[in-house]
């Protein structure tokens, strides 16, 4: 099953023209250049991209889709969000950069790992002064709840839809992060959990969930958003 394809499904039914979206974890661009068309002209992108190769790629993807026209202003920022503003190693796989993090994880292959130094930043820090956010897409192998966390501000204010990848492969390198911890932060803040196939999952069904991995892609939706949640729902359901 195409996970990524229904990330893509997910943020293309709840994103509209003018809206402000983050792509945290942009990597080479997969999600942010459709994330750009969906939004528009009128709309922004903010793709956060710590790994220096893959901004170059990043950039150049965002080049090529420019010339169809029709692209929301992106701004490909090299921090790695967290919960605290400073400098940290990172973890750049070399061998295989997708799986690159502030923290080693468990690999599905042999790896050859390499040290780099990078800004951390918190994300109600990075949004300073800035306008609603409408969707945060997060994939930061096993570092998005320090990055949420960082963000309650803005989850508080902003309630956004939040499409985050999970697993406890990815948070081996976080001893302190788990699951439970994961659920209990969104659904405190009054988010109703998803995975991407469109099923509910309570607090215990997550960690069930986060410790199978046959499904690593989730949705929070703010409890209020009724109609964004059905609406997301329908499209999910109906693609299984």
């Amino acid at each position: 099953m195409d996970f990524e394809s229904r990330v893509e499904l997910a943020y293309r039914t709840v994103l509209e023209p003018g809206d402000f979206a983050l792509d945290i974890g942009a990597h080479r661009g997969r999600h942010t250049v459709p994330m750009a068309q969906t939004v528009g002209v009128e709309g922004r992108i903010w793709a956060f991209e710590p790994l220096p190769t893959a901004r170059l790629e990043l950039h150049s993807a965002l080049e090529n889709a420019r010339g169809a026209g029709g692209l929301a202003d992106v701004h490909v920022r090299p921090e790695a969000l967290s919960h605290r503003t400073g400098f940290s190693p990172y973890v750049f796989v070399s061998n295989w950069p997708e799986y690159s993090g502030l923290r080693e994880r468990v690999y599905d292959a042999e790896v050859e790992l390499k040290s780099l130094q990078v800004q951390t930043l918190r994300l109600d820090d990075a949004l300073e002064g800035e306008p609603r956010i409408r969707l945060i897409k997060v994939d930061a192998e096993g570092g998005e709840y320090d990055i949420l966390r960082g963000g309650a501000g803005r989850l508080a204010s902003d309630r956004p839809v939040i499409l985050f990848e999970f697993g406890d492969h990815g948070i081996t390198g976080y001893p302190e992060v788990t699951s439970a911890l994961m659920a209990e932060l969104l659904i405190a803040a009054d988010f109703d959990l998803f995975d991407i196939l469109g099923r509910p999952l309570d607090r215990e069904a997550f960690v069930r969930s986060s410790d199978e991995q046959s499904v690593w892609d989730y949705a929070a939706v703010p409890t209020e958003a009724g109609d964004v949640r059905d609406r997301l729902l329908e499209a999910l359901t109906r693609a299984s």
